[in-house]
């Protein structure tokens, strides 16, 4: 259901059209008389929700409004050259919205776009070719890319960052860094928490073939000189990371590079006639 919120000049107006309503209404045809209403302009000409919409024009007294053939409470106005509308309904694609004033000497017609806007995905750590991906999927292009432009190149920054609210379309400048060197054979990995201020930490691995994160442990904290092992695919790459809360804010999030106690410098690259590897969290024993 849409909901539309009509500010004209100091008085408010709210409605919300039902599906029958907007599919069986009809605006009436006024013919014009000499004071009839006049639209000149509609700004901005491309809004989104939240947006002020601005009709002015002449004659606008008195008037009822209807937006793409919903109509809105009559009411009383005694401004006769300016009308607000606050957006306050959502299209998933770009919509032109017919906007119609219509008083008992005529009516006007006049349009905007509907602008629609989505957000920012979260890409730190997505590889160049899942990140291009994702950014069409979510209707945004790709702007500069700084640094290596191979698909297996991680992306270590994002512009504008994740959860960002933008237009579609919207140009996201990415930087990345050279993909790791891999280190080919294993089977499975022993990590054991041997950090030396000994913290509890959750392990986080990244498969770079398939673009996804997953927990590990059972999601639950690895404790100071404790272990896990971790499977992997065959021939698919990763990444493990410690992610430590205390370094951010109690937060548990792989792609925080400020949570990141620990990773692998290498990717990894699963083996299913490989070794079993023991990896100790906090040195550079690995491998």
């Amino acid at each position: 259901m849409q909901h539309i919120v009509l500010v004209f000049v100091a008085l408010l107006a709210v409605f919300t059209p039902t599906a029958q309503a907007q599919a069986t209404l009809q605006v009436p045809v006024i013919y014009a008389a000499a004071n009839a209403p006049r639209i000149d302009q509609v700004q901005p000409g491309s809004a989104t929700w939240g947006d002020i919409v601005t009709i002015t024009g002449a004659n606008l007294q008195n008037a009822v409004v209807y937006f793409s053939g919903s109509r809105y409470d009559s009411f009383s106005n005694s401004q006769a050259q300016i009308l607000l509308a606050l957006v306050r309904y959502s299209y998933a694609v770009p919509t032109v919205i017919d906007v119609t004033v219509v008083t008992p000497r005529g009516s006007a017609r006049s349009a905007f776009t509907y602008r629609p806007t989505t957000q920012v995905p979260s890409l730190v750590g997505d590889t160049l070719q899942v990140g291009l991906q994702r950014l069409n999927d979510w209707h945004l292009a790709v702007g500069t890319i700084s640094g290596p432009s191979a698909p297996t190149s991680i992306i270590s920054a994002a512009s504008p960052p994740a959860a960002s609210q933008v237009d579609w379309g919207t140009a996201v400048a990415l930087t990345t860094t050279a993909p790791p060197t891999p280190v080919h054979g294993v089977n499975s990995v022993r990590l054991v928490n041997e950090l030396s201020d000994g913290h509890s930490v959750f392990i986080w691995v990244f498969d770079h073939t398939t673009g996804m994160w997953s927990e590990q442990n059972g999601g639950a904290s690895l404790a100071p000189h404790a272990f896990v092992t971790v499977s992997f695919a065959h021939a698919h790459q990763y990444t493990i990371r410690a992610i430590d809360p205390l370094w951010c804010g109690g937060a548990n999030n792989p792609q925080d590079n400020a949570c990141i106690h620990w990773f692998t410098a290498q990717a990894v690259v699963g083996d299913s006639g490989g070794t079993n590897a023991t990896c100790y969290i906090g040195t550079n024993a690995c491998f």
